[in-house]
This record gives structure tokens, sequence and C-alpha cells, in this order.
């Protein structure tokens, strides 16, 4: 495997979608949660195909165009619905791997209670 893709997102601590992490070209990609100051929040991963990137923060639209999509938990292979996200209370850290197939952007809209995160995205081809 080659690392091609790094971008870090440090004290996420309001409700954000974080700029998009153009991952093109990427076979996998896993993203770390690591929930600090007893974290209480849900993450959704949002993807895009589009040619430019979207506003994550705004509405998904003709003009915008995302959606949700679904990670798979590393720690016990479940799946996660895009739509539905990832709850997290606590600290700790999370591992998943996210459903890419040829998405070009990835962002992670993040509705955070209490505490703050930080996050990690790593993008691996062969």
């Amino acid at each position: 495997m080659v690392f091609n893709i790094g971008y870090d997102y440090k004290d996420i601590n309001a409700t954000t979608a974080t700029d998009g992490a153009m991952i093109a070209g990427a076979e996998n990609v896993i993203v770390q949660i690591v929930a600090k100051n007893s974290a209480n929040g849900t993450i959704k991963f949002a993807g895009s195909l589009a040619e430019e990137n979207p506003d994550f923060s705004q509405p998904a639209t003709a003009d915008n165009p995302y959606a949700f999509v679904q990670v798979i938990d590393l720690q016990d292979g479940s799946s996660i619905d895009g739509n539905t996200g990832v709850n997290i209370t606590g600290d700790g850290v999370r591992l998943f791997e996210v459903n890419i197939n040829a998405l070009r952007w990835l962002s992670l809209n993040v509705n955070v209670t209490a505490g703050a995160f930080d996050v990690t995205i790593r993008g691996y081809s062969s």
C-alpha cells in the first residue's frame, strides 16, 4: 500500500462540515476519530463525484451535489448507514473505513453537543 492522501482536522468543538478532502485516486480511505473532553456528537460522512469541491455546509442540491455514505466500523465490522452517522459519547479512538468507490470528495458533517473531536483522513492505493 502507498499512502497518498492525508487530512487532519483538530479540535472540532462546534457543529460544522469539514472542507472537502480530495480523495480521487485512493482505493481505500480510513478515518480516525479521537473523542476528547467528554465528547458527545454525531458524525456523518459525505461524498461527492463533483468536479468542484461542494460546499458541504450547505444543503445538497443539483448545483451542490453530495450524499451521505456508508462506513464500516473497524472495531466490530458493522456497517453504519450514511444517513444515520456515527454517535460517539465519551473519550476514545474510533476507526472507520469509508465506502468511497469512485468518490472525488469526502467531508465529515459533525454535530457536537459536548467536548471535541480530532479527525484524521488517510487514503491508500496499491
